[in-house]
């Protein structure tokens, strides 16, 4: 499966697809203020996820506000969350 990640100020949200595109389930929780809270409890969310749908994740897309430096390759800020 391969997983969506939108990562929003108050949550994330996480949608899985198969190889063909077709849905497989939405999993939604409170996106931790702090960063290392938030890396910790998304690294779980999705293992415990991964197990539940008994599929192994192939491939992750991560979609979350800010402001990227491409110059230098670096995020600046991350819109309303102090990360």
């Amino acid at each position: 499966m391969r997983v969506v990640i939108d990562v929003g100020g108050t949550k994330t949200l996480l949608v899985a697809v198969d190889g063909a595109g077709k849905e497989l389930g939405q999993l939604k929780f409170p996106t931790e203020p702090e960063y290392q809270k938030f890396i910790d409890n998304l690294i779980d969310q999705l293992h415990k996820w991964s197990t539940k749908l008994s599929q192994p994740i192939q491939g992750i897309a991560i979609a979350m506000p800010g402001v990227i430096d491409y110059d230098s390759m670096h995020v600046l800020s991350f819109g309303n969350l102090d990360f």
